[in-house]
């Protein structure tokens, strides 16, 4: 299926002249017409590679001097799918200090519970001046009623009505709990001298809540504003038929009428918690502490049954923090009594990273959450407090078996001098930071960025994906082996080609008869990346064993790193249970690298030379019967760009065949298009003098006439004026017969009728 150029430059952002320009530039004939089409082929060349011409064209056009900001292009970006292992190092890698490094991570399911329960609420209500009056009395003195009657002039001995005016009120506020007695004395609860010394009285209402209740130590007033974003899973409780039978015995004797095990439990419990002394009248001590230690496994210690049975102090606390609705001191909320309604235990699956400090020789944890793709600080915090957890995690990280030694060898004194300076950057940039001295910070960014030249697996993982997202250059990607760790790497290396990059990846010949060095299905994956993009290239190199990665910039460092890190089949992962010592080092660009470079460079360069001038003689060699235009397009298109890189780069041998391989083509495209040129002129006779014997309407005589004109412009470097061909052929067509549009005869037979 074709597609037209306004739809293709539409959905490119671009104009319809660049896409023209781009596809001149790769040998394809096109007009810069929106309703020119294109084929499924050319659509998706323009669509793999068109964004990387623009990023070349603009650093040709940032050379120019007084250049026209129309002429300037963007290059939009691309997203690119990140693997969850380079998201949690590269979250641990922003909250790390300088004197850490990450050693691991793995997954962790954090546990927490949500107690359910319904509450009994004590609001404040304003005070009307009836009740405002009876409290301040009250507040003096206890006294009866008749007694408050005559301070307040009411004769509630005689008058009736006075008197019901009057009890209501000490009703009311006897409802309210404000005030307590009979007739004969009457006096101010407890909670009733605290809401009148503020002008109110209160209401009550019920009202459900829940609390949430770390397991692992996070501070209570942190925990539900934590675990409320957090992806979570329900843990289901297993409850022992043993146990069963004791819980439903407990219920039965206090005639809870149920055989739901959970309903019983939290029945029985809600009757402890507000009056254990009663319950204890009908069941056992040993019932109630079998209860108890069952329900404590599902409620943490924080609201302890088994520790404080009457714990309502406890869950107040608690709610004052994550329930203010239903009890808040301060606005004078005050949970009266509180029933559990059940618990639910939940497990969020969260990521902990492991932190070395080499300063002090102490680990830290960070906590990532992968549906926020952030580091949590609260839990990172409360995990960091709990040592045997760390350990734990740890041992999970490292483990040491037969292959691995431990030795007492010391640090090397590059490294001790590296750390050493990293710890004072440390401080430096804290001492910035206290005195938000921005400036400062910077120079110290770019201080460390020097600093810093050897990374471990992790640390480089993350340098590589810097290199992948922040630089455009030609990024050599030096790897013994291709394994399946390149399906991770395939999404940077597209968004790199697309930005504009080149990338080179150069893997070994085996040394060994039956030696697999590429697994075919990611070999095939960058080969169809060779074949799509022109931007990215890929070689086989004589046996090596060397890992490296090269970044070369057009007015830039070029940057090295070399070590043990084979990029192409390894890729981190969590859980990693064996210490690796791949590492990466950053190093100067020197006379040593730069001949290895160009060593590597020249085989790329001839690779490709050649398998064009095979292709090419392969095209020459074949023929069609008759050449028409998509032949004279493979030709012209031969080299499509691919050798762009290798041209005027001083390469043995490669600059000569170039030379030839254009000097062949331009030779090879000209006497073809001379051929094609005769053939098209024959089919334009033969279709003139076909039409000579008919009469056709006027648009198809000028149609055919800028047809004509059309070719002789495409074909006027080869053609020979001196004969007088064209003038002929377009003599002829001028000659043709034409309908007269104005004779009455031909709208006659036009009109139709109705």
């Amino acid at each position: 299926m074709k597609t037209r150029l306004s739809k293709i430059a539409r959905e490119l952002n671009s104009g319809i002249s660049l896409v023209v320009e781009f596809l001149k530039a790769n040998g394809y004939d096109c007009e810069e017409d929106p309703n020119e089409t294109v084929s499924e082929e050319i659509t998706e060349i323009i669509y793999n590679n068109f964004q990387s011409f623009l990023a070349e064209k603009n650093k040709n056009v940032s050379k120019k001097k007084n250049v026209n900001p129309k002429e300037k292009t963007i290059v939009k970006p691309s997203n690119v799918d990140i693997p969850l292992e380079i998201k949690i190092i590269e979250a641990a890698d922003k909250e790390k200090k300088l004197i850490e490094r990450i050693i691991g991570f793995t997954d962790y399911s954090w546990e927490y519970t949500i107690a359910k329960f319904a509450g009994t609420c004590s609001q404040p209500v304003d005070f009307n001046l009836f009740d405002e009056v009876i409290c301040d009395l009250l507040i003096i003195e206890s006294m009866s009623a008749s007694k408050m009657g005559s301070i307040l002039g009411f004769d509630i001995d005689k008058d009736p009505a006075e008197k019901e005016i009057l009890i209501k009120a000490i009703k009311d506020l006897k409802n309210d709990k404000m005030i307590d007695g009979d007739e004969s004395i009457l006096w101010l609860t407890d909670i009733g001298v605290e809401y009148a010394k503020n002008g109110v009285k209160f209401s009550n209402f019920t009202r459900d809540f829940d609390l949430f209740i770390d397991s692992v130590g996070l501070a209570n007033a942190n925990v539900k504003a934590t675990f409320s974003n957090l992806k979570s899973e329900k843990v289901e409780i297993k409850i022992q038929n043993t146990d069963k039978h004791r819980i439903i015995n407990v219920a039965q004797s206090l005639d809870i009428r149920t055989n739901n095990v959970a309903d019983a439990i939290f029945e029985i419990v809600g009757r402890i918690i507000n009056d254990q002394e009663q319950l204890l009248g009908y069941i056992s001590t040993a019932e109630y502490i079998s209860v108890c230690e069952y329900y404590n496994k599902n409620l943490p210690e924080t609201i302890s049954l088994s520790k404080s049975p009457t714990s309502l102090d406890e869950i107040r606390l608690l709610a004052e923090e994550q329930a203010p609705e239903i009890h808040f001191p301060k606005k004078k909320y005050i949970l009266q009594e509180c029933t559990p309604k059940g618990t639910e235990i939940f497990k969020a699956k969260l990521w902990v990273i492991l932190l070395e400090n080499f300063r002090d020789n102490t680990l830290r944890t960070l906590v990532y959450d992968e549906k926020q793709n952030i580091i949590l600080e609260t839990l990172s915090d409360a995990l960091d407090k709990n040592e045997n957890i760390k350990v734990q995690l740890f041992e999970k990280l490292i483990k040491v078996d037969e292959e691995i030694e431990i030795t007492n060898e010391e640090k090397d004194i590059e490294q001790l001098n590296i750390e050493q300076k990293l710890i004072d950057k440390q401080e430096e940039i804290e001492n910035a930071i206290d005195n938000h001295n921005i400036v400062k910070i910077k120079e110290i960014e770019k201080e460390i960025d020097y600093i810093k030249r050897h990374f471990n697996s992790i640390e480089f993982e993350i340098e590589l994906k810097r290199l992948f997202d922040e630089t455009t250059g030609d990024l050599w990607i030096i790897s013994p082996w291709i394994r399946n760790a390149t399906f991770k790497r395939i999404p940077f290396i597209e968004n790199y080609l697309k930005k504009g990059g080149r990338v080179f990846v150069a893997y070994s010949e085996p040394e060994a008869e039956g030696q697999i060095m590429a697994l075919d299905e990611p070999l095939n994956k960058l080969l169809d990346l060779e074949k799509r993009y022109q931007n990215f290239y890929i070689h086989q190199l004589p046996a090596f064993h060397y890992k490296n990665v090269w970044l070369r910039f057009e007015e830039a460092t070029d940057l090295y790193y070399s070590g043990s890190f084979n990029i192409l089949s390894f890729f981190i992962s969590h859980n990693l249970q064996k210490v690796r010592q791949e590492k990466m080092t950053r190093m100067d660009w020197n006379i040593e690298i730069e001949d290895e470079y160009q060593d590597v460079f020249k085989q790329f360069g001839l690779k490709y030379v050649n398998r064009t001038i095979e292709e090419f003689n392969t095209i020459c060699q074949n023929p069609p019967q008759e050449i028409d235009k998509s032949y004279l397009q493979m030709l012209k298109k031969i080299d499509y760009l691919k050798l762009k890189p290798f041209i005027n780069k001083n390469i043995e041998n490669f600059d000569e065949a170039f030379k030839v391989l254009e000097e062949t083509k331009l030779e090879n495209i000209n006497y073809y298009r001379k051929i094609f040129f005769e053939l098209e002129f024959e089919k334009y006779k033969i279709k003139i003098e076909s039409l000579s014997n008919e009469t056709i309407i006027p648009l198809k005589k000028t149609e055919l006439l800028n047809e004509v004109e059309k070719f002789k412009v495409e074909f006027e470097d080869i053609i020979d004026y001196e004969n007088g061909f064209f003038n002929v052929l377009t003599k002829s067509i001028k000659e043709l017969k034409t309908f007269n549009i104005s004779n009455n005869n031909y709208n006659k037979n036009k009109i139709k009728k109705r």
